[in-house]
């Protein structure tokens, strides 16, 4: 051991004098390292592993409340909350052999515990690590706790928010699996800087992407000003967060109309994120509008959805407008933003077509199958040719006239300004 008992503060009893039965573990890795306990008047007591050595297996063991105990199930508390508050503020420290029997036993106050022996103040409960976690749940009524969790894990009804704020309200609400990304009333401060980040970037591609589409015209005819007013119609504050688990309320910082226009155009910004949120999850739907979106647009919404699916997060997304009642709502969970990344990436595959052209080769490499080719027309097409038509490279030249058939795969690149094309020759015949 990497100290003995001796030389911790304490009092040395002859062994632990509390009956106890096993219910299940909070932590179970090849074995319990955080195992739960009841004793005869059904309070829980947590086993705590701490170190092994020559054989012997030192545990902390104490009684917690069982509103700790499920306040540390459901996130709201660490595991180092939870150990440096136990029941009547003791702690027993037991040496068990390998046989399971008490070799030595002391309790102790918290504040007298070996640093080595606290766990970091940033570890939190994961379900997925448990073992018999419905078990402990029945054995103290820990239900009952559930249904609180879900009370405050539950979402906001956003028009009832707008309406008491007489505003337009758009709410992000975070919640995870992952107690240290997410929890009751704490979310870590990268994680909410990066999802905040991108969503309003994304905010305000969509606001540049409408006024293009709106006027017909490009950036560098705007006039002096007009862009920062564009960006102007995305821009929030944050007005106020709730503790469930986390919730941001954002509000437009204007909300000016167009002439004779019933929305306003931080509506019509919301809109259309709500049009590409339901889109995005049906591949088909969202090559039906990608020819609305730019390829800002697309950049963004690839960022927003990565940093979800990365950071193991459910954001839902709602908005309203007390005026006229709107109220818009999507809930982004793991299973959908992988479905969003896939249905992105088949969208940036492309179309492809096929043209026909007649001319000559200007230039052609056998090793890597590229070409040059001047239609006669005089214009120029790059490529290489398909793989039905690698073997015959080497028998064509540079003096025939040939008639060929190009096959066009015009690939969108979300990180890209333009559209790509990929050429190829799939069909090659000497005139």
């Amino acid at each position: 051991m990497s100290k003995s008992l001796r030389h911790i503060i304490g009092l040395d009893i002859p062994n632990f004098p509390i009956k106890l039965n096993k219910v299940g573990d909070l932590l179970y890795f090849e074995g319990s390292l955080m195992g739960v306990y009841c004793n005869d008047e059904g309070s829980p007591f947590i086993f705590d592993w701490v170190e092994l050595n020559n054989n012997v297996n030192r545990w902390l063991v104490y009684e917690v409340e069982i509103k700790s105990l499920a306040d540390y199930i459901n996130g709201k508390i660490s595991h180092f909350s939870l150990i440096n508050n136990p029941k009547k503020d003791l702690i027993f420290l037991i040496d068990k052999n390998i046989e399971g029997i008490d070799v030595c036993c002391k309790v102790v106050s918290p504040k007298n515990l070996p640093y080595e022996y606290l766990p970091k103040n940033n570890i939190y409960f994961d379900e997925d690590e448990s073992k018999k976690l419905d078990n402990i749940k029945t054995t103290f009524n820990l239900k009952e706790a559930n249904k609180l969790k879900e009370i405050e894990t539950s979402i906001f009804n956003i028009l009832d928010e707008a309406e008491k704020n007489e505003t337009e309200l758009i709410n992000l609400h975070f919640k995870s699996s992952k107690n240290s990304n997410v929890g009751f009333g704490k979310i870590k401060s990268s994680i909410l800087g990066e999802i905040l980040t991108d969503y309003s970037k994304l905010s305000r591609s969509i606001a540049i992407n409408l006024f293009d589409k709106k006027t017909k015209s490009i950036k560098k005819r705007r006039k002096k000003g007009e862009l920062d007013r564009i960006i102007g119609y995305s821009e929030t504050e944050l007005i106020y967060t709730k503790a469930a688990s986390y919730s941001v309320f954002l509000k437009p910082i204007t909300n000016e109309f167009d002439l004779f226009d019933t929305e306003t155009n931080s509506e019509k910004i919301l809109t259309k994120l709500f049009e590409i949120l339901n889109a995005s999850l049906d591949a088909n739907k969202l090559k039906e509008i990608k020819n609305s979106l730019d390829n800002e647009v697309l950049q963004s919404y690839l960022n927003l959805i990565k940093g979800i699916n990365s950071n193991d997060l459910t954001l839902c997304v709602q908005y309203a407008n007390p005026a006229n009642k709107k109220n818009l709502s999507e809930v982004l969970d793991i299973k959908k933003t992988k479905k969003i990344l896939n249905n992105l990436n088949i969208l940036e595959s492309g179309d492809k077509n096929t043209l026909i052209e007649k001319g000559i080769f200007k230039a052609l490499d056998v090793t890597n199958y590229s070409f040059k080719f001047e239609s006669l027309k005089n214009e120029i097409s790059l490529g290489k040719f398909s793989d039905s038509l690698k073997s015959f490279v080497g028998d064509y030249n540079l003096k025939d006239t040939y008639q060929v058939t190009f096959e066009i795969n015009e690939v969108r690149k979300s990180n890209k300004i333009d559209n790509l094309e990929k050429i190829s020759i799939i069909k090659c015949e000497v005139l």
